[in-house]
């Protein structure tokens, strides 16, 4: 995950969005790091164009509150809805 945070800093970051869409789903793979790198670039992208603030701003809305920590099933349709979001930005 090391390597794909430094490469998400470089212009092709898109490039990576599938991998990390792919350990967002995977229970083997580092999940939690993905969707934050996820995050991350989303929030980097936000200013770009419409379509990548809409997507910044259902993602903040899709953070359990402060107060309360979601539980594993939560979790999974957390991580299953924010890569949908980010989805449409991933090369084919």
């Amino acid at each position: 995950m090391a390597a794909a945070e430094a490469a998400l800093a470089a212009d092709d970051a898109e490039a990576l969005l599938p991998y990390l869409l792919a350990r967002l789903g995977d229970p083997l793979g580092d999940a939690g790091a993905a969707e934050a790198l996820l995050g991350r670039w989303l929030e980097r992208a936000a200013p770009k164009d419409r379509a990548h603030g809409a997507a910044w701003r259902l993602w903040q809305a899709l953070a359990p509150p402060l107060e309360r920590v979601h539980g594993p099933e939560e979790v999974q349709a957390r991580r299953r809805a924010r890569a949908a979001l980010i989805a449409p930005f991933a090369p084919r």
